[in-house]
C-alpha cells in the first residue's frame, strides 16, 4: 500500500488474515485522499481485522453497514479455504480481482459505493489452483495491464515482493494504491 504522491496518508488498504482456517483477502479504496480517507480506511481495516468468519458477501454487507454515512469506498473481499483454494469473491466499486494461470479469469464487482449506495450484491465462486496466482488491487494500479505479459515475475516471485513491485512499476502516482498477490502453497 502507498498513498498518492504528495500525501503522507492514504485511503487504500490491503487486508489479509486467517479466520478459523479460512483466508480473508480484502482490498479497500476509500473515496478521496489524505487524512479523511485514511480515517475511513482505518475503520474498514479494523472492522475486517476483527470480523467473525463469514462469506465474502456477508462480510461486504457488514462492511457496508459499518461505513454507512462515511465518504464511502470501493471494496473487494475474497475468502479462500486453504485446501483446495476454493471460496468466494464479492466486490463493490472499482477494485480488481483476477486469477492468473493457464486460464486467466477476472471476477467482477457490482456497481456502487460501500457505505453509501451498495446496490445489488452477489458473490462469485472462486477457485485458485496450485500454480495459479490471485491478484487483487485498487484503481491506483491500471486495470489494463496484460498480466503476466508485462510482469512475468507475478507468477513466481514472493507474493509480498511482487505486490510491492506492482505498486512501484504500475501504480498511478496521483492516486493511492494497494495490491495483494497470493497463491496456494506448492
Amino acid at each position: 500500500m502507498r498513498p498518492a504522491l504528495g500525501q503522507d496518508l492514504g485511503g487504500d488498504r490491503a487486508i489479509t488474515r486467517e479466520i478459523d482456517g479460512t483466508l480473508l483477502l480484502a482490498i479497500i479504496d476509500v473515496l478521496g485522499h489524505g487524512p479523511q480517507a485514511d480515517g475511513v480506511a482505518r475503520v474498514a481495516a479494523d472492522f475486517l481485522a476483527n470480523a467473525p468468519a463469514r462469506s465474502a458477501e456477508a462480510l461486504l454487507r457488514s462492511l457496508d453497514a459499518e461505513l454507512a454515512g462515511s465518504v464511502g469506498a470501493a471494496a473487494g473481499i475474497a475468502t479462500l479455504s486453504p485446501e483446495p483454494g476454493r471460496g468466494s469473491f464479492a466486490g463493490i466499486g472499482n477494485t480488481v480481482c483476477k486469477v492468473l494461470g493457464d486460464n486467466n479469469r477476472t471476477l467482477v464487482s457490482a456497481d456502487g459505493v460501500v457505505g453509501q449506495r451498495a446496490g445489488a450484491l452477489r458473490s462469485t465462486p472462486i477457485h485458485v489452483n496450485k500454480g495459479e496466482t490471485l491478484l487483487m488491487h485498487t484503481d491506483g494500479i491500471s486495470s489494463r495491464i496484460d498480466w503476466p505479459e508485462r510482469f512475468p515475475e507475478i507468477t513466481h516471485a514472493e507474493p509480498e515482493l511482487a505486490a510491492g513491485e506492482i505498486i512501484r512499476r504500475f501504480g498511478r502516482p496521483h492516486d493511492d494504491a494497494a495490491c495483494i498477490v497470493a497463491r496456494p502453497a506448492p
